[in-house]
């Protein structure tokens, strides 16, 4: 394993217990330095989907795995993920009160 890949290894290790700890701050960082390094990066894609979905930040969720949809990683969790995002975003909208002209 080379010194990228120990860190990287390192550093998704790190996310994950900051994730279980529910201290999605600190996770969010992490998975977010791992795609500094490899934006392709499957895991930490998804799992910073799952703390987008969390805070109910849906359409972080769709410009985050929109682009993984055209690529090779595409997977299940992929479309769940964003189905997932897609129907919150759906029920926010109906929850937020109507604007009125008058």
């Amino acid at each position: 394993m080379n010194s990228d890949s120990t860190s990287l290894a390192a550093t998704l290790r790190a996310a994950g217990a900051y994730y279980k700890n529910d201290r999605l701050r600190d996770a969010e960082s992490c998975y977010r330095q791992v795609l500094a390094i490899d934006p392709t990066h499957g895991l930490a894609l998804h799992s910073l989907a799952r703390i987008c979905i969390r805070e109910n930040r849906f359409k972080e969720v769709t410009v985050l795995l929109s682009p993984v949809l055209m690529s090779v990683h595409r997977s299940a969790e992929t479309h769940l993920l964003l189905a997932v995002a897609l129907e919150g975003s759906q029920h926010m909208m109906r929850r937020s009160p109507t604007t009125s002209s008058c």
